[in-house]
């Protein structure tokens, strides 16, 4: 007997449900087409589009975006057990739209929620990166979201976390400087700038 597959012919037993770990992810590898850029693009304000057509089921969009990665190189890639191709993303994947603050000082979690409803915590598994000057030539906040993607925190939500680096005079760690305004989260702190400017900034100490 034989096991027609997407490469080809296989001996029967030897398909993908009777391979196990490595063998089973080589095999996924192998019938997995290469499909170069798959027509998909994420514009600046977390809009995907197909073919230049705005995608407007969100259930779609989220599919997508469940399967989607970064690489070093910072290509985007979308992985399915079947087709392997590129994204076209114009700044990040997603876009930070919501902020949820508990606690004060040392012990505050601050978490942000993206366009897509994924929720990450600022702290060591996911720190806040402060971009001084974006493509539109203002300061702009990051965070890491999963698999090499990230989130761009809209301007209402970056401008909430500044009020709060402001108001909240949480206690400096040591060897950062008395004049960086800043805040806890997650038991790391992070700088957003200094009190003359409030943009000069880096991540967490």
């Amino acid at each position: 007997m034989t096991q027609q597959t997407d490469t080809g012919v296989v001996p029967s037993g030897q398909g993908s449900g009777s391979l196990e770990g490595g063998e089973a992810a080589a095999f996924s590898r192998l019938v997995r087409t290469e499909c170069g850029d798959l027509g998909l693009s994420i514009d600046r304000d977390g809009q995907w589009f197909y073919q230049n057509s705005p995608i407007r089921r969100i259930g779609l969009v989220r599919l997508f975006a469940s399967v989607l990665s970064r690489d070093s190189d910072g290509q985007h890639w979308m992985t399915t057990p079947i087709e392997h191709g590129t994204v076209r993303v114009e700044d990040v994947a997603f876009v930070g739209v919501g902020l949820e603050i508990t606690g004060n000082g040392r012990d505050r979690v601050v978490t942000v929620r993206t366009n897509l409803d994924d929720t990450v915590t600022l702290g060591p598994d996911h720190p806040l990166r402060v971009v001084e000057r974006d493509a539109d030539g203002h300061p702009a906040l990051y965070v890491p979201v999963r698999k090499g993607l990230e989130a761009r925190l809209n301007r209402p939500v970056a401008y909430d976390l500044m009020v709060l680096a402001l108001d909240a005079e949480d206690p400096h760690p040591e060897g950062v400087d008395e004049m960086m305004i800043g805040f806890w989260s997650g038991g790391q702190y992070f700088c957003l700038g200094t009190v003359s400017d409030g943009t000069d900034g880096g991540g967490g100490q």
